[in-house]
């Protein structure tokens, strides 16, 4: 069976690709008759080479050898491999390199059956490259050569390049770790060798070291970050994003060295290079801003926003703030254009004190800060101090109130209470206080030297301030009740300066001294001290036949203020003291 056609000689060349057995007889072709002898067969076995040519070699080329000169490996036989880590090398020198006399098979590290010197292919695949733009430079072949890359053939030659390196660039490739290349080389007769460059050309990013620009800002505000260290590659840019680790929560689109950020809240930013050409990322920096809450300045309020001429504001208090005061101010107008005065005050509460008397209407604000962020001005607070209202004898310039001051140049007399924040008679005029009637000042009280201000008898001077300075004289009646003969009044002056003979003379006049615990006659030209009390008996001169009243008229500067009255403990347990105020 299985006759191999044309052989019919006493020899037979073989190259069975399995153990095969092969049988011969002898034919005799007498005509008419055919015969055949008995025949015998042998048995030719096959050792399969190791190694399997279809595989590329996982970061490491297999060499792969055949007999027979055939790029296409149809008729080329499988004969054996050895390997090269090597991402270049040179049949002829390095790691498993063999003679260019000789064959693959000559390589110490060959696994398989021999290659003959002549007419022999081989090939070589990798499959793994460190991830890079490679320029692919054949140095040297022989005879003719196929370069295929990821399946594709990419170069060819049909020539040897010749016994020297001719140094051909084939290409520039982008590979990586699932790049495949192979190489098919034909060799014919004569001496053979292999020898070809892979280089990078790719420069491969490392990490930045560090983060620089502001780190402390208010919120609402931006800073501008800048990597600095380690190097940009070929094809690296930056990567930003937020976060302790980094990788996460990456801002899209900042490829740039630097980055504007304006955060709400403190936040940690990293960056770190992201080389596109294999995907690669080196290790980053982080750095973080810290945010301040921006100022805010709040709000002013006082109990009184009107107030008298030359008294002191209410306290002035500040709410609603972020930050804290760094000092008050006043100016002349709200616009703080004009007279603007600092107050070395960084309390949220602008005291009577700190702001003292004012005779003029202030604008006052504060200055807050908080942290780094900037200092902002409240809106001002105006504290409104009236012009004075006029009297002229016939009307009022405007409505007089405890907050204006007033100037009376005409006569005027008061049937009702009059609340001013202070008073000046003057021109001449004549203002007299009817009977049940008050003139309430906050203030102080003038009277010119040609002007006269009465009260009549049960009508009253209230003075509000206790630091309000009087000027001039005021007439302030008194009655008694009916007085007979022998009869007492006790007494206490409301101006100052005042002789007891005011009181009525011819009189007698006594005080009393808790030191005898009895009374002490007081002689008529005595002045009255403040706060003492007195008694005066019925003027001599008086009718007693019916009981009768005695009218005093006070003349002088009205008492005011706070008045002491020493309290003495004699020999008994009574003192007099009388009240000092009109």
């Amino acid at each position: 069976s299985n006759v191999i056609s044309g052989q019919t000689g006493a020899s037979i060349t073989v190259n069975p690709s399995t153990t095969t057995t092969y049988w011969v007889r002898v034919k005799d072709n007498t005509t008419p008759c055919t015969a055949y002898t008995a025949g015998i067969s042998t048995t030719v076995v096959v050792t399969t080479p190791p190694g399997n040519p279809a595989s590329f070699g996982n970061n490491t080329w297999n060499v792969y050898g055949y007999n027979n000169a055939d790029l296409s490996l149809v008729s080329a036989v499988y004969a054996g491999y050895y390997t090269n880590s090597a991402i270049n090398f040179d049949t002829k020198t390095g790691t498993n390199s063999w003679s260019d006399s000789t064959s693959p098979s000559s390589a110490s590290g060959w696994s398989g059956c021999p290659v003959q010197t002549d007419y022999f292919t081989i090939v070589a695949k990798r499959k793994g490259f460190p991830c890079g733009n490679y320029s692919f430079i054949m140095n040297r072949w022989d005879d003719a050569i196929d370069v295929y890359v990821n399946g594709t053939l990419v170069w060819s030659s049909s020539a040897w390049s010749g016994s020297i390196d001719v140094n051909t660039t084939i290409g520039s490739f982008t590979l990586n770790s699932t790049s495949e290349i192979e190489i098919r080389m034909r060799e014919n007769s004569g001496v053979s060798s292999l020898k070809f460059t892979l280089t990078d050309t790719n420069i491969s990013s490392t990490a930045p070291t560090a983060i620089s620009g502001n780190t402390s800002i208010c919120g609402g505000s931006s800073t501008i970050l800048t990597a600095s260290g380690g190097t940009t590659g070929t094809t690296g840019v930056f990567e930003w994003g937020t976060g302790s680790v980094v990788g996460s929560n990456i801002i899209a689109g900042q490829t740039a060295a630097s980055i504007t950020v304006n955060p709400s809240a403190t936040t940690t930013y990293w960056v770190r290079r992201y080389d596109s050409l294999c995907g690669v990322y080196t290790t980053g920096v982080t750095t973080t801003v810290t945010t301040t809450t921006p100022t805010v300045a709040g709000t002013l309020s006082t109990s009184a926003t009107t107030i008298c001429k030359n008294t002191q504001p209410s306290a002035i208090t500040l709410s609603g703030n972020t930050g804290s005061v760094l000092k008050w101010q006043y100016a002349s107008d709200s616009g703080f254009t004009t007279g603007v005065t600092d107050i070395a005050s960084t309390s949220t509460t602008l005291t009577s004190a700190q702001m003292g008397t004012i005779s003029a209407t202030r604008y006052y604000r504060a200055v807050v800060q908080n942290g780094i962020c900037s200092a902002v001005n409240t809106t001002p607070i105006e504290i409104n101090v009236p012009a004075a209202v006029t009297y002229n004898g016939t009307s009022w310039s405007a409505t007089p109130n405890s907050t204006t001051p007033v100037i009376i140049n005409g006569n005027l007399t008061l049937s009702s209470n009059l609340n001013v924040c202070s008073c000046q008679v003057s021109s001449g005029a004549t203002v007299r206080v009817n009977s049940g009637s008050s003139l309430v000042i906050q203030n102080d009280l003038t009277v010119d030297a040609s002007s006269l201000l009465i009260f009549e008898d049960t009508a009253s001077l209230v003075q509000i301030s206790d630091t309000a300075v009087n000027s001039g004289n005021i007439i302030y009646k008194r009655k008694t009740t009916p007085l007979k003969q022998y009869d007492y009044t006790y007494w206490s002056a409301p101006v100052a300066n005042q002789a007891l003979s005011v009181l009525g003379s011819p009189s007698l006049f006594y005080s009393f001294s808790p030191t005898i615990n009895n009374w002490a006659y007081q002689a008529a030209s005595t002045v009255m001290q403040q706060a003492n009390g007195y008694i005066s008996r019925a003027p001599n001169n008086l009718n007693y036949t019916t009981p009768q009243i005695v009218e005093v008229t006070f003349n002088g500067t009205p008492n005011n203020g706070v008045i002491t009255a020493p309290i003495i403990k004699g020999s008994g347990t009574y003192d007099l003291i009388g009240n000092p105020y009109p």
